[in-house]
């Protein structure tokens, strides 16, 4: 009940910082709202007239309501459509679908929206998210349905069916303020607009930012304490952590696993190619997010909402162990058409159209090689006369590497970024060196590569990570890459 009370707040608070940011924002709004209606009493009384300035008032309110409706519209072109599917498609989820709705007494969706990744992976991509915040339609995020059991995909059905959307009307009008804000912000310093300006409008932001935000993280805690409720918090728990690592590691994984190989004309399974790609983040992610749940007993202020909902969760009982621990994926009647079809709704038919089908193994030769015989070649310079034996001398010097690495185009990299990209960038001349001697070359996403002349094995990028920490020495090194 307490979960209810500060979400109805959380509200009423969105709605009245977006009628107050009227008058910050426009402040015609104050004339036309306060003073212009005042002064048409006025007129009424003393000369008796009011239909025609009563008219004329009506119109100037009428144009600027309109133009308010346009400066909060995003000027960013509308995110991309899911790919939606009827759930008759697949009689084994439609079935799990109708009793969970049966159990908390809801509709069963009918449709299922799906796209590649839960979180948009490109700009203007598919937003799952929004999707779920503005209709009952199921959302699947095809990534994730290897690392998902059929249990935690039905917590994730319960969620959405369970999941309380508020206002629609509200809630688009504070995301449109928020787009539109944000892109503002640095046009407006560059045309020089009234300092005043400026800094109310960075406000505004600032404020439908948070309120938004912490709106989120309650309606988001109150889903999970509902369906933890039935299903236990171990099962929530599972799910909560996997969607939020998917959140952040996929966009990378679409950009440079996936997307190089269609540029081959090569489409890799993409939910086990994820699979394995999140299982090499997964320890990393696993410790600073049980350091944070640690820290959190230290502090009442978590330092995200991951960290929040995992700590409410953990104080619920677990429940039941995992009742069905299949991959999510065995719900979807022929996976890999279904992986395609998506990947084309994202990637676009024609792309998908020529690119056949590949095993994961392939991934070196369609996506790795290149990138890294890429990442050279936009660096040539750097590496005119220069052997492999040649690195630790190369090492010494990134800070002034850094002044004249070229990194890839699609990203814009500050100076620290780019000297923390040096010692990549060499140990991708290093494996490419070898290669080219024709070192046997082995490649799993989840220890990167491996090459192998006779007994000996090297990781190329492991090994210049050990000299840049100065765990090995230059000798060594050289012994090691002879």
């Amino acid at each position: 009940m307490w979960l209810r009370f500060r979400i109805l707040r959380t509200e009423a608070k969105l709605f009245f910082l977006l009628v107050s940011e009227l008058f910050i924002l426009n402040p015609a709004v104050h004339l036309l709202v306060i003073e212009f209606p005042m002064f048409l009493l006025l007129l009424w009384f003393v000369e008796g007239i009011y239909l025609i300035p009563i008219a004329v008032y009506i119109l100037i309110l009428l144009a600027c309501v309109i133009i308010r409706n346009v400066q909060l519209t995003p000027g960013n072109p509308p995110a991309d459509a899911p790919l939606s599917k009827p759930l008759d498609l697949y009689p084994e989820l439609r079935e799990r679908a109708k009793a969970i709705a049966s159990r908390w007494r809801k509709s069963a969706p009918r449709s299922v929206s799906m796209s590649l990744s839960p979180t948009p992976w490109h700009p203007f991509g598919v937003n799952l998210h929004r999707s779920q915040y503005f209709s009952k339609a199921l959302t699947a995020p095809i990534s994730c349905l290897d690392t998902w059991s059929i249990t935690e995909f039905e917590a994730h059905i319960a969620r959405t069916l369970v999941f309380h959307r508020g206002p629609a009307w509200l809630v688009t009008r504070i995301e449109s303020a928020i787009e539109r804000l944000a892109a503002e912000q640095l046009q407006q310093r560059r045309r020089k607009v009234s300092d005043w300006i400026v800094r109310a409008r960075a406000r505004a932001l600032q404020r439908y930012t948070n309120t938004f935000t912490a709106w989120r993280v309650l309606v988001e805690m109150e889903a999970d304490l509902k369906v933890a409720s039935v299903l236990g918090s171990g099962t929530l728990m599972s799910l909560t952590y996997k969607t939020a690592l998917a959140h952040v590691v996929t966009p990378a994984f679409i950009n440079s696993v996936i997307e190089p190989a269609i540029d081959q004309h090569a489409l890799l399974p993409i939910a086990d190619s994820y699979a394995a790609y999140a299982s090499a983040v997964d320890p990393h992610w696993r410790d600073a997010v049980d350091k944070a749940l640690k820290e959190i007993h230290r502090s009442s202020r978590p330092k995200n909402s991951l960290v929040a909902r995992l700590a409410v969760l953990s104080t619920l009982p677990a429940g039941a162990t995992m009742v069905d621990p299949r991959p999510a994926k065995t719900l979807f009647p022929d996976f890999k058409t279904l992986e395609r079809e998506v990947a084309a709704n994202e990637f676009g038919a024609q792309r998908i159209e020529s690119a056949a089908d590949v095993d994961a193994e392939n991934s070196l030769r369609l996506t790795v090689i290149p990138q890294l015989r890429d990442e050279v070649a936009r660096n040539s310079a750097l590496f005119e006369g220069k052997t492999r034996f040649d690195i630790p001398q190369l090492l010494i010097g990134k800070a002034s590497l850094a002044e004249i690495y070229k990194p890839n185009p699609k990203f814009l990299l500050a100076h620290v970024q780019r000297e923390q990209r040096i010692p990549y960038l060499l140990g991708a001349f290093l494996a490419l060196n070898m290669i080219d001697e024709h070192w046997d070359v082995h490649y799993e996403i989840n220890h990167g590569i491996e090459l192998r002349l006779g007994q000996r094995l090297v990781q190329p990028f492991t090994l210049v990570k050990q000299l840049d920490a100065k765990t090995i020495s230059a000798t060594d090194f050289a012994a090691a890459v002879k």
